[in-house]
């Protein structure tokens, strides 16, 4: 419906208006933010582990919520990196 494609490959890419330009721009600041609170809530978190080890050798494993929070973090950064690659506003 009046959109314009381009053939990528095996894949069709629908070119960005700017509509698309500014929700992406949108999204970025929002995973900014998001990035930011999942660096200071991983921080405390490793703190947090840091200490109860000091305290008791006997946990060696890592708690669930910090491996969860490390993943969380790597899949906003990716996100975020692929953000950087659209046109218009830098992340």
């Amino acid at each position: 419906m009046g959109e314009k494609t381009a053939a990528a490959g095996s894949q069709v890419v629908r070119a960005m208006g700017a509509c698309d330009i500014a929700q992406a721009a949108l999204f970025a600041d929002i995973l900014t933010a998001e990035v930011a609170t999942l660096r200071a809530q991983l921080w405390k978190a490793e703190k947090q582990w840091e200490d109860r080890r000091g305290r008791s050798r006997c946990d060696v494993d890592t708690p669930a919520r910090l491996v969860r929070l490390r993943e969380q973090l790597e899949e906003a950064e990716r996100l975020s990196a692929l953000l950087r690659r659209l046109p218009g506003k830098k992340v």
